[in-house]
């Protein structure tokens, strides 16, 4: 039922409290053509950001949390059994 959620820009587990340190990427098989799947390193974007925006966003806060994800094929018991051992985490790093 979901589909296309691994599609869109997105950090893995970045909801947990302890998210990933990184990722890996096996291929086992590439296509010919086609295989967008790119990678950033979000430290230097934030190294590479001007001074004036680095100001505009210090201090803001975001809320990570899975239910728009993985959620979404989940009941409304389901994601309450989840929710307690995966709260929304609001990152003020």
């Amino acid at each position: 039922m979901a589909t296309g959620n691994e599609n869109i820009w997105h950090s893995d587990h970045s909801f947990m409290a302890a998210p990933a340190l990184g990722s890996v990427l096996r291929a086992v098989e590439v296509p010919s053509a086609g295989g967008d799947t790119m990678w950033a390193d979000m430290s230097a974007a934030y190294d590479n950001l001007t001074e004036s925006m680095k100001a505009r966003i210090d201090g803001l806060t975001a809320v990570h949390d899975w239910v728009p994800s993985w959620g979404s094929v989940m009941t409304e018991a389901q994601i309450a059994a989840h929710r307690q051992n995966l709260p929304a985490d609001e990152a003020a790093r």
